[in-house]
């Protein structure tokens, strides 16, 4: 199957996304929103000149809601295709898996990516107008970092993101327990590096230099994750 044909099923994936996840994003986002984000709203409006509250209102929703808006979209991407038996509607023509779900993996950032530019829109009207560079760049990161490695473990689990949720947890309870450990200097080159995740927003948001090598290490875990879970879907049948 060439590019253009491949191409065609983008439409297709992007309605699916907006049903299946969609709603869901939206409607957890409104919901962190309306229940944490209003409250803070009306806390830092007297606690700081009426300028910087929107930026500072912002931060916290970044820090709250996008690692948990990432694994919503990202969960179940091969998952749910194998559990629901539609592989077999999807590749009864010939169509290579690796390309397929890479296809739905570019599909889904592009998905979650309009999502947060919605709940930025009601922000906007909310609260007030601020720069969605920061959080759409922390979006991108975040979902590389964490989609990347749910991606991998959807490749052969239903509970792929209870995975990253043991990987990840386990990475930062290591570092907060062990990091003065002999053992903790070898581990945390395989463990995730969750700490990159706040230190990039941090730099961010205060607009201060960033630690490329520690974004690049946060980015390129996820990434490895994802290219190994196209390793195997080009080796082991969908349905096993």
């Amino acid at each position: 199957m060439n590019r253009r044909q491949i191409a065609s099923y983008v439409p297709w994936q992007l309605w699916d996304f907006a049903l299946d996840r969609g709603v869901a994003l939206l409607f957890v986002g409104g919901l962190m929103g309306f229940s944490v984000l209003w409250p803070g709203y009306v806390a830092l409006r007297e606690q700081m000149a009426p300028e910087l509250v929107a930026g500072k209102l912002l931060e916290i929703a970044v820090a709250q809601q996008v690692s948990i808006l990432v694994v919503i979209a990202a969960s179940g991407i091969v998952a749910n295709d194998r559990i629901g038996g539609y592989y077999r509607f999807l590749f009864s023509k010939p169509v290579r898996m690796p390309a397929y779900y890479a296809l739905q993996f570019l599909v889904t950032l592009t998905g979650l990516l309009l999502a947060t530019l919605i709940l930025l829109s009601a922000f906007w009207i909310l609260v007030g107008w601020v720069s969605p560079m920061v959080p759409l760049v922390m979006v991108v990161a975040t979902y590389l970092a964490l989609g990347g490695t749910i991606f991998f473990f959807s490749t052969f689990t239903r509970f792929d993101w209870a995975m990253l949720v043991l990987l990840w947890g386990a990475s930062a309870l290591s570092r907060t327990l062990a990091a003065d450990k002999a053992w903790y200097e070898v581990a945390r080159w395989v463990l995730p590096p969750t700490h990159q995740i706040g230190k990039l927003q941090g730099a961010l948001f205060a607009g201060t230099e960033i630690d490329i090598a520690g974004t690049a290490w946060l980015v390129g875990y996820g990434v490895i994750f994802f290219l190994a879970g196209l390793v195997v879907l080009q080796r082991k049948a969908i349905a096993e």
